[in-house]
């Protein structure tokens, strides 16, 4: 019996030291569960948060430009005196040239800083359609632009020989005088047209976006000699190089 004694001590000496080990190893477990399960609470949000950051830092890498043919599908804006040439179509075709020129510079050449990893040049319309003025604000405000450009022509019951090109921005955003000009500038150089220089003007388009935006009125239908040029095809990627050219000397002046 004796010797039976000794070994079932032994034995729990042996058993004590495992189970001590055993509720080291649970307790060690439960504090990982609770630790777990509390960073799980948080995480759902915290995941959204950065996601919507990084997100939000991806929208903000382009730099968009909008592109906005005045008038189109049943709204014919102006007409010629014969009423053989609709102004929507003047603006369409200067619009894409526009387009065709920005989409080949690089970001080097638009001289924009280092938080720009691209620039998106985007139409309100790409062909002979309907859009109304709130779709084309509401297209330029969804894109985050940073540059809204509408392209317009005019004409007058009165005169068939005014001509020239003129620029409006919106009188309750002065800021935008500086672009207007720019790109005045840059035509005027780029058709030798008659410069009737850059203005304030309330417009839908220029009033309700929010980034600085121009209407650019590229001459008079009523003149036989200037409706000749802005239904040539050569002056009319004339005035989309003016146009390009301005919005190029206007984002490297950019701070």
């Amino acid at each position: 019996m004796a010797n039976n004694s000794r070994r079932y001590r032994r034995r729990r000496r042996s058993v004590l030291p495992r189970v001590l080990l055993f509720a080291a190893i649970l307790a060690a477990l439960c504090v990982f569960v609770l630790f777990w399960s509390a960073r799980g609470e948080e995480t759902p949000d915290s995941l959204f948060s950065a996601d919507s950051e990084q997100q939000e830092k991806a929208e903000n890498t382009s730099f968009v430009i909008v592109l906005d043919p005045g008038h189109g599908g049943n709204d014919a804006g102006a007409l010629s005196a014969e009423e053989d040439v609709m102004e929507k179509d003047v603006n369409l075709a200067v619009a894409l040239y526009a387009c065709q020129l920005l989409q080949r510079y690089s970001l080097k050449d638009f001289g924009l800083g280092a938080e720009w990893e691209e620039v998106v040049i985007l139409m309100t319309r790409e062909d002979d359609s309907y859009v109304s003025l709130s779709e084309r604000v509401e297209l330029a405000e969804d894109a985050g632009a940073e540059l809204f450009v509408s392209v317009h022509a005019n004409a007058l019951e009165n005169s068939t020989t005014w001509t020239g090109i003129y620029i409006y921005y919106h009188p309750d955003k002065p800021e935008d005088a500086a672009l207007a000009q720019t790109v005045q500038q840059a035509l005027i150089a780029a058709t030798g047209a008659v410069d009737r220089g850059a203005d304030s003007g309330d417009y839908y388009v220029l009033r309700e976006t929010s980034m600085p935006a121009i209407l650019i009125e590229t001459g008079f239908l009523s003149s036989p000699a200037e409706l000749a040029l802005l239904t040539d095809s050569a002056y009319q990627q004339a005035l989309a190089q003016g146009i390009a050219n301005g919005v190029l000397a206007y984002t490297a002046a950019l701070e």
